[in-house]
C-alpha cells in the first residue's frame, strides 16, 4: 500500500511498515493538504460560466497571494463544494477563502492518501 503523509503528521507507527512512498521517512517534507467543504445551497445547478467565474477568481486570488496556496480541483454536489488545496497552513487556505469572497463551512487536513490507482492495493 502507498501512502503519502502530510508533512504536519509525519510518520505514525502504526503505519511505517506499509509506507513505502512516504516522503517524510525520506527526510524529505511535502505541504499539507487540505479538503475545504462550501456550503452553497444550489450548487449543482451551478452553470458552467458561473463555475468558470468562480474559478478564474479562486486562479486570480491564488496568483496575488504572497504565501504559497494551490488549488488542486473542486467538485460539486447539490447543495457543496468541496475543494482540494495544497498550502503551508491552514491560515492560508482560511485568507485564500476570505479574498475569493468564498464560504469554508469545513476545513480539514489530509493526512494520508490511498485509492485502487496506487500500486500494491491487491
Amino acid at each position: 500500500m502507498v501512502f503519502l503523509q502530510s508533512s504536519s503528521q509525519g510518520c505514525s507507527s502504526r503505519w511505517e511498515p506499509a509506507l513505502e512512498n512516504c516522503r517524510r521517512c525520506e527526510c524529505e517534507w511535502i505541504m499539507p493538504r487540505y479538503i475545504v467543504e462550501r456550503s452553497i445551497p444550489c450548487a449543482g445547478d451551478l452553470t458552467a460560466g458561473e463555475l468558470r467565474s468562480i474559478a478564474q477568481q479562486i486562479l486570480r486570488v491564488q496568483r496575488n497571494m504572497e504565501a504559497e496556496i494551490q488549488w488542486i480541483h473542486s467538485m460539486i454536489t447539490a447543495d457543496r463544494m468541496v475543494c482540494l488545496y495544497i498550502a503551508d497552513d491552514e491560515e492560508i487556505v482560511r485568507e485564500h477563502a476570505r479574498l475569493s469572497g468564498l464560504p469554508i463551512s469545513r476545513i480539514c487536513e489530509v493526512s494520508a492518501v490511498f485509492g485502487p490507482a496506487m500500486n500494491d492495493l491487491d
